[in-house]
Parts: structure tokens; sequence; C-alpha cells
């Protein structure tokens, strides 16, 4: 399993220098941004140096450190988004910490030996999620290169023509008509004049820093400085299987922050594993280290714990449930409730479900915990450490079926810090930390916003563009139907104007009818653009009040006569203004509660009679698990909008 982690930097401009006979007018090394390089002397004064053994040619550089300045908008976090400079040097792109819908700034502290002989390259990048499918798209603008505080704008994109401008970069032709001019990378190169250029330099690959120290020979003058890269040992092997206990240990050099990831899962290390009491099967060890440059190491090593016999366990716990968390607890003052027949435990429906054992006496200091959790989860043990008052993670097991059970298991013997008063605590919880979807137990297929596509089906008729769009649409629901999922919906603006009934006829024609016809239990609600939710059908736009709405044309297409006959329709509010769907998925009901565009209160985009019809839904279905579908909700940021307070507030 490959996992994204990451680490937070604080990367130093200029560390202190070990060196013998350097004096650093002439000689000297620099760090910045994961970047070690070399001060080689006075510009033009140096023809040719020796660095660990190889033969470098300096060229002419800046001997200080350089800012690159630039504005971003709508760059996605979960995205891999890089900056390469001269095709080296690798570093990511930050995210706002305000909002991603804001253009904002950012400064990045750059090594001056970055500019080669007066031209210093920076591409921006859009990168793909962890899924692999698509690529970011955002823009930037105003990337400027400030040297000795010039202010130098690229040859490409110069000040003249581009000052405030946005600039693409994403996935190529999406939503064409609304962000064109998108490709994958853009490169701007910055020119620096020469009279700028006060040193010769090299910026030190790492075939060059895999010496102790960095080794320098300028004009028969010898020079040595400390090597701040980071290394380690490791005494685990890549793909190695493990059959009798051992403990994993690591040793690093240089490191500034470490962090450790079994199955996606923190440990910390040296991890004990005992052949007796472990979680057998395929596992894998992420290693993530920053060093004192800022450059960040991420090493994963696969491995198996042989298969030595059911481990076994003969304790006298306690054990306590808990309620619906949104994350662990990092202390134990309340264990939770306390059950007598742990083998019917079914933990709430959470982000983090998990339950605690209190560990009264425990002979051998096995502990081993079997039960289910979801696939695509991993399954982890905790342990409560009395010495740093945390709880830390001892055994992991990626869960590979939702119907097959799975075992935790480790063994305490010897560790007191887990040990207070003749007791131990221990927890079991699961994680959504693997990402591999291409075959799950369950699948349902999500649509919305298809208005802008069926618009020109219906605007362009047999057009190039029309035929492009019905292509398009065709394409969808014969993707939806090949999946078969257990369920389908569309959560709104399904067309683009109100009163347009072409738009329904092609959107029912070539989406909703194929879906259904291809036996997917499908769900429909309405968006503002179904409905009249528009400054061209009403003055106050998408927030016109529940009055001023137009149903007719939803209720005629997609009203409750079109859904009523499949048995996993329930029940409709207004001829299908809202409704809800029951689905047994895996043995287990879920109920789809579909809440259509409405308004009683300004800027909120749920009607209050939508809500208490809600509210009488569910307070009829508490057995089931609720999926609530409403064309408003979370902002771009990712936060709740003020329909999605409301709803919050009154439903969830």
């Amino acid at each position: 399993m490959k996992r994204k982690q990451s680490l937070v930097l604080a990367v130093p401009l200029l560390l202190s220098l070990v060196t013998t006979g350097c004096n650093t007018t002439n000689c000297e090394v620099k760090y910045a941004n994961s970047q070690i390089g070399v001060i080689l002397g006075k510009k033009d004064k140096v023809s040719e140096a020796t660095i660990n053994n190889k033969t470098i040619t300096p060229y002419n550089t800046y001997s200080k450190n350089i800012k690159l300045k630039y504005e971003t908008y709508h760059v996605d976090e979960r995205y891999d988004n890089r900056i390469i400079i001269n095709d080296s040097c690798d570093l990511s792109l930050e995210t706002s910490s305000v909002s991603a819908d804001t253009f904002y700034a950012v400064e990045k502290e750059l090594l001056g030996l970055n500019i080669v002989d007066g031209q210093i390259k920076v591409k921006f990048k859009a990168g793909q999620d962890e899924t692999g499918v698509g690529l970011d798209t955002f823009y930037i603008r105003n990337v400027i290169l400030v040297v000795d505080d010039v202010e130098i704008w690229s040859k490409e994109y110069t000040k003249a023509n581009y000052i405030n401008e946005k600039i693409g970069i994403g996935e190529i032709d999406i939503n064409s008509d609304m962000r064109f001019g998108m490709v994958p990378e853009r490169t701007f190169t910055f020119n620096v004049d020469e009279s700028v250029l006060d040193a010769k330099g090299y910026i030190l690959e790492e075939s060059l820093l895999k010496e102790e120290n960095i080794n320098v020979t300028v004009k028969n003058k010898d020079y040595q400085f400390a090597n701040l890269r980071a290394s380690y040992n490791i005494n685990l092997s890549k793909n190695e299987v493990i059959d009798s206990d051992k403990t994993i240990e690591i040793t690093t050099k240089n490191v500034k922050e470490s962090k450790y990831y079994l199955d996606g899962v923190e440990v910390n290390l040296p991890l004990k594993l005992t052949a007796s009491c472990w979680s057998k099967g395929k596992h894998s060890l992420t290693v993530l280290l920053l060093d004192e440059t800022g450059k960040e190491f991420n090493e994963t090593y696969d491995f198996e714990l042989k298969d030595s016999g059911e481990p076994i366990s003969n304790t006298t716990h306690i054990t306590y449930l808990n309620g619906v968390a949104s994350s662990l607890p990092t202390q134990i003052k309340d264990l939770g409730k306390q059950v007598s027949d742990e083998n019917e435990i079914v933990t709430p429906f959470s982000e983090t479900p998990y339950i605690n054992f209190e560990i009264t006496n425990n002979p051998t200091g096995n502990v081993v915990w079997k039960g289910k959790a979801n696939r695509n989860r991993v399954a982890f043990m905790q342990m409560y450490n009395y010495v740093t008052s945390k709880f830390e993670t001892v055994s992991t097991t990626r869960v590979e079926s939702s119907d097959n059970e799975v075992v935790l298991a480790y063994n305490y013997s010897n560790q007191n810090d887990y040990i207070k008063d003749g007791k131990s605590i221990v927890r079991v919880s699961s994680s959504l930390v693997q990402k591999d979807y291409s075959n799950p137990d369950a699948l349902f297929q999500h649509l919305s916003d298809v208005q802008y596509i069926v618009q020109k089906s219906a605007v362009q008729g047999d057009s190039v563009l029309g035929r492009e769009a019905k292509k398009a649409l065709t394409s969808m629901s014969d993707y939806v139907v090949a999946k078969q999922p257990d369920y389908a919906w569309i959560s709104g603006d399904l067309t683009q104007k109100t009163v347009e009934e072409q738009e329904w006829i092609d959107v029912m024609d070539m989406l909703v009818e194929p879906i259904l016809g291809g036996n997917v239990p499908l769900g429909v609600s309405s968006g503002n653009h179904d409905v009249g939710g528009l400054n061209a059908q009403n003055p106050n736009g998408s927030n016109g009040l529940d009055d001023v709405l137009k149903y007719e044309y939803f209720n005629k297409y997609v009203g409750e006569s079109k859904f009523s006959k499949y048995d996993y329709y329930k029940g409709s509010f207004e001829d299908n203004r809202s409704h809800y769907d029951v689905i047994n998925v895996l043995g287990k009901e879920f109920l789809f509660l579909h809440l259509g565009w409405g308004s009683s209160i300004y800027g909120v985009h749920v009607s209050s009679k939508d809500i208490n019809w809600a509210k009488q839904v569910l307070q009829a279905n508490t057995d089931k698990t609720v999926v609530i579908s409403t064309h408003d909700y979370l902002s771009s940021t990712g936060t709740l909008s003020a329909t999605g307070i409301y709803v919050y507030e009154q439903l969830v």
C-alpha cells in the first residue's frame, strides 16, 4: 500500500557549518528548501572544482537567498500539486489556510544558487489525488522572482500583459466553455541581469550527498563541510517474511522530525512483534523523515508476518462501548458504558468507531481481539502508555472483506509503561486509510450539475457541439449502468433553464430513463436551475422563497408518478419535491433522504416544510442508516454552507 503522508516543514534558511580551512568569503555551503549548494568563489574566478571526488563545472550565480512570489486560487489539498525549480528541485504547492476560493499570496525562499548563468526556470504542475483519476484544476497569477529586492517577471508572462491575470493549470478541456486554457503545467523563465550575479556556485545532486561530509577542492585548496542530509538504518528488509520474534528498530542521523505508519496508522518505533501473538499476513511500514535541510524522505517497506497458529489470550477484563465520535479521545477519563456481552457489540456509525477494554489480569501479556470491520479500512489496536499519557498503536490489520473475521494481537509482557496498579487499557478502532476502491463490497454512484451539458444538447441540436453533449450524457448513463451500483442518485441541476422543456426531454431520454432501464435504483432531487431559483425567474435569484419557485416541469418529468412503481421508492412530499428511498445493501438498510430545493428563510435553500416532513420520516425509521442528499450543503472549501448549517442543526 502506498500512502502519501505529510510533515510540517520548518525549513532553516542557513545553518551553521562545520568547516576546516574554509574562508567563507570564497567557499561556503548553503541550505534552503531541501537543497544543498556550494558557493565556490567569486563570479568568473572559478572554472572547475571537485565535490566528493566528482569534477564539476560551476556557473555564475547569486550568493544570497532569493524569493519566489505568487498567488494561487482554488488549489485542492487532496491533490499532489508541485513546483519544480530547474527540473530538479521538487516542492509542494501549498493550499490556503483561509479559503480555497480567494487568491492568496505565497512566498518561498530559495537558494540564489538556482540562478544558473543568469536564468532560473520555475514550473507549476497540477497533480493527481490518491485515486490517480484526473488532475487538480486551479489558477495562479502574478508569479514574480525577487532578487536583491528587485522584482522580475518571467519572459512568458510579463507584467505588461499578465498582471492580475488568471493563469489556468490542470485538466485539459474541463468544462471548456467555463474554464478554458487549462494545461497540466506551465513554465516561467526568469532572466537575471548579469550585473547582479556575484559568485560561482553549484547545487549538489543527491549522488554527491552519500558521504558523511561534503569535501570540496577549489584551486588546490581543500574544504570540508558537515553533510546535513538525513540518513537512517532500519532492521527491516523490503518484502521480508518474519517468522520469529522481532523488534523493528531504526537509527537516524540529521533527522529533525520523524513519523512511522503501519498499514497507514501512525506507530512508534521500536515496535515489538511476538510470533505467538501478532496479526498475521501482509503489512507495510512507511518511514517519513524530515532532515535539517527541509528534505523529506518517504520509504515504504512491505513485509509479512508468518502464520504461527491462532494467538491465545486469557484475560480478565471489562468492556466499554462508546458513542459517536469525530476523533479518538487522547485520555482515559471516560472509558464509556460498561457492557456485559462483548460478543454482540456493534459500534455506532461514526468517523472513528472504537471499543475500550480495561484489563485487570493478564498473566501471559497476550491481548487478542477478534471481530469484523468494513472493507477498505484498517483495524488497529492501541494500548495506553501511562508514562507518556498517550495511546500507542501496537497492532494493525488491513480489512480485505467485510465478511471475514480480523485478528489484532500483541504481547506486552515486560513493558511496564502499559501497566499501572495491575491494570492496562486497550482500545480497538478502525480508520479509512486505504484508497483502493477498485473492488468494493458495495457501490453507490452520485451525479450532479449536468445542466451545462444538457443545455448544449437541447440548444445546439445536431451541431458538432450538440452531438458532443448528447454523447457525454449517453456516456454517463452507460457508465452507471455498466457499474450496476446498489444505488445511484442525481442531486440537482438536471437542467439549466427551468422553463426550457427540451432540456427536460433530453436529460430524461439520455440520462434518467437509461439508468432506470438498466435496472439501477435511482433517486432524483432538485437544484435551483430545475425549479426557478434563478435571476431570470425571480428578483432574488437562487434566494427566492418557496412562493416563486416553479416545480411544474420537475413534477411532470421526475415526479412521484415516475418512481412510484419501484419497490425502493417509499414516499414523497409534494409530488417528489422531497422523497426517500430504502436500499438493502449487504444485509443493511440504507435510507436515502432527498431534500429538494426550496426556501422559507432567505439564503437557506432547504425549506422548513421539507425539514418538517423529513423529521417524520426519520422518526419512523430509526433502525436505518440515513444518507441525506441536497443540492446545497457544503461550500467549495468543505465547510458547511448556510443551508448546510440549517440542515445539520435540524436533522443531522
